[in-house]
C-alpha cells in the first residue's frame, strides 16, 4: 500500500487558508476560524468514526462529537511501531502485513490532515498570541486543535453568559420569510450552535429542534405543518428529520400557491418595524406637528399590517376604480398603499425645518399653533431649558416664560404667557 503523504490542503480543503486574525482574537473571528476548520476536516474521506464525518473529531471535543446524532464513535489510531511478524504459514504474513499496512496508513494519515489544519490555524493567529503554547525544546505547538480554540477562546474570546442569552434569545424572536428557503432557519439554527460548541455549550438535538419550532410556529402557513411533526414518534423527532419535515412542507405550500405576503410575519414585522422606525425619526425633528399628523396614518398602516386589511378608500386612486374590496387585500394591493405612505413621509420630510437651521419658532404639538421656547440660559429660543446644549451655571430646567426664575430675557417679550 502507498503510504506516501499528501498535501491534503492542496487536494482537499475547501478552505486552502483561513481567513486571517488581525489584532486580538475575538468570538466573532474565532467562530469563524471553527467553521472553516469544520469543512476542511470533513472533506477528507476516512473509514474512521464510521466515515460519515471525515475527520471532524480533530476539531471538536470529544463530547461535542459524541453529541453529533448517529455518530459512530472515533478511535484514533495509534502508532503501530515497526512490524512484527508471527507464525510461519505464508498466508498468515501476508495477512499480518496486510493489516498493519492499513493501520499504518490510518495513523500517518491522521496524523498529517491533523498537522495540516493545526498550520492553518497557527498562520491565521497573530504569532503573539499563541507563543506561549509553544514548546520550550522544539519552538512548535503540539496542542491538539480544540486545545488550541480553548486556550484563545478562555483568554481573547470570552462571552458572557448574559451575551450567550442575548444570541439565542435572537434566534427565538427572528421572523422567517415565506419567500425564502426554510434553511434560512436551520442555518441560523446551526450558525447559533457552532458558537455554543466553541464556548462549550452546546445545545442538545431536542433544544435545536425546539429553537427551529419556535421560529416556524410564528408563521399561521405552517399551523398543519407543525401538527404533523407533533405526531410524529418521539424517536423521530431529530434536527435533522425536522429540516426534512420543513422542506418538504415548504415545497407543498409552493406548489398549492399558499405562501403569500399576509402569511409571512417576517415581511409584516419588517414593514412595521420600517414605519416605527420612521415615526421615531420624526419625533427627534423639531416640527412636532409633523410627527403627530403622521401619528395617525402609521398606526392605521401598522393595524392594517397586522390585519391583513385595507379599507378602499384608503387605497390610491387606482385602485379605488377598479372597486377593491376593503377585505383581504392581495400582494400588490399591500405594498401599492405601503409606497402611497412612504412618498408622502418622504414629500413631509423633505419640507421639515431642521432644528439645527431654525432658532425662531417652533410647533405646539396640542394647539398646532407656533409659539416661542423660553429657556433660563437663552432666553426665548428654539429648545427648552431641559434640551439646553449650554447651560449656564445656576441654569434651571424649569424655568418659563411665566416664570422665568431670574433667567435671561434675551429676544423675550413682556407678559409673555
Amino acid at each position: 500500500m502507498n503510504n506516501s503523504i499528501k498535501d491534503y490542503k492542496t487536494t482537499h480543503f475547501e478552505y486552502k487558508s483561513l481567513d486571517k486574525v488581525h489584532g486580538a482574537p475575538t468570538i466573532e473571528s474565532l467562530l469563524r476560524l471553527f467553521r472553516q476548520l469544520k469543512r476542511n476536516a470533513q472533506c477528507v474521506p476516512t473509514t474512521l468514526g464510521g466515515g460519515q464525518l471525515g475527520y471532524l473529531a480533530l476539531v471538536l471535543s470529544d463530547a461535542a462529537y459524541d453529541a453529533i446524532p448517529n455518530s459512530a464513535p472515533f478511535v484514533r489510531p495509534s502508532d503501530p511501531g515497526l512490524l512484527v511478524i508471527t507464525g510461519s504459514r505464508k498466508d498468515d504474513i501476508e495477512q499480518q502485513k496486510v493489516d498493519y499496512n492499513d493501520i499504518k496508513h490510518n495513523y500517518n494519515e491522521c496524523q498529517a490532515v491533523e498537522q495540516a489544519l493545526r498550520k492553518q490555524l497557527i498562520e491565521a493567529i497573530p504569532a503573539e498570541y499563541l507563543d506561549s503554547l509553544r514548546n520550550t525544546d522544539t519552538d512548535m505547538i503540539h496542542d491538539s486543535i480544540p486545545a488550541i480554540i480553548v486556550y484563545l477562546q478562555t483568554n481573547f474570546g470570552r462571552i458572557t453568559d448574559q451575551e450567550l442569552s442575548d444570541k439565542e434569545d435572537e434566534v427565538k424572536t427572528c421572523s422567517y420569510d415565506l419567500s425564502t428557503p426554510v434553511d434560512s432557519v436551520f442555518n441560523r439554527i446551526k450558525a447559533f450552535q457552532d458558537l455554543c460548541v466553541l464556548t462549550g455549550n452546546a445545545k442538545t438535538d431536542r433544544q435545536l429542534v425546539q429553537l427551529a419550532y419556535l421560529v416556524f410556529n410564528k408563521t399561521k402557513a405552517f399551523m398543519d405543518s407543525l401538527k404533523a411533526w407533533n405526531a410524529k414518534l418521539l424517536l423521530d423527532k431529530t434536527f435533522a428529520n425536522f429540516k426534512i419535515h420543513m422542506r418538504e412542507e415548504h415545497h407543498a405550500l409552493r406548489q398549492v400557491g399558499a405562501l403569500t405576503i399576509r402569511d409571512s410575519e417576517f415581511s409584516q414585522a419588517n414593514m412595521i418595524q420600517q414605519l416605527t422606525d420612521h415615526q421615531q425619526q420624526l419625533t427627534k425633528e423639531s416640527n412636532l406637528q409633523l410627527a403627530s399628523t403622521m401619528q395617525e396614518n402609521f398606526s392605521q398602516a401598522i393595524n392594517m399590517l397586522q390585519n391583513n386589511t385595507i379599507d378602499s378608500e384608503d387605497l390610491p386612486s387606482t385602485q379605488q376604480a377598479n372597486n377593491i374590496s376593503d377585505t383581504t387585500v392581495s400582494n400588490t394591493q399591500l405594498l401599492a398603499f405601503l409606497k402611497t405612505l412612504q412618498n408622502k413621509v418622504d414629500r413631509l420630510e423633505s419640507k421639515t425645518p431642521s432644528p439645527t437651521t431654525s432658532n425662531t419658532s417652533t410647533i405646539n404639538p396640542r394647539t398646532g399653533k407656533e409659539f416661542k421656547r423660553y429657556c433660563f440660559s437663552c432666553g426665548c429660543c428654539a429648545h427648552w431649558g431641559k434640551n439646553c446644549p449650554k447651560k449656564k451655571s445656576g441654569h434651571k430646567d424649569d424655568a418659563t416664560f411665566k416664570d422665568r426664575m431670574g433667567g435671561s430675557n434675551d429676544n423675550c417679550m413682556p407678559n409673555r404667557t
